[in-house]
């Protein structure tokens, strides 16, 4: 778990370890998460993780620039824990 997402931050993920999943809220401050996610497709370790956007953001500009960065999925907000299992399962199993 981050708080605080950088450059850094991916190198850390990278240095523990391949995650099944990275889930990123699309609040984040220290970066755009679409420079997060192309950030982390860049990572050979990371590269092919998939990446779920926890997303307030309803616009189709936003979720064309996440996909476009390489993003698996996103799910806007509000959602329900099993919507956010369901989509955990679809794509991190």
């Amino acid at each position: 778990v981050a708080h605080h997402v950088s450059e850094q931050t991916i190198a850390d993920i990278a240095e523990a370890g391949r995650p099944c999943l990275i889930i990123i809220g699309a609040d984040i401050s220290d970066m755009s998460v679409a420079t997060f996610i192309k950030s982390v497709r860049q990572s050979s370790r990371l590269r092919y993780v998939p990446i779920l956007v926890l997303a307030t953001d309803k616009t189709l500009h936003k979720q064309i620039e996440w996909k476009e960065a390489g993003a698996t999925g996103w799910l806007l907000k509000p959602f329900t824990a099993a919507q956010l299992l369901n989509m955990v399962n679809l794509l991190a199993f």
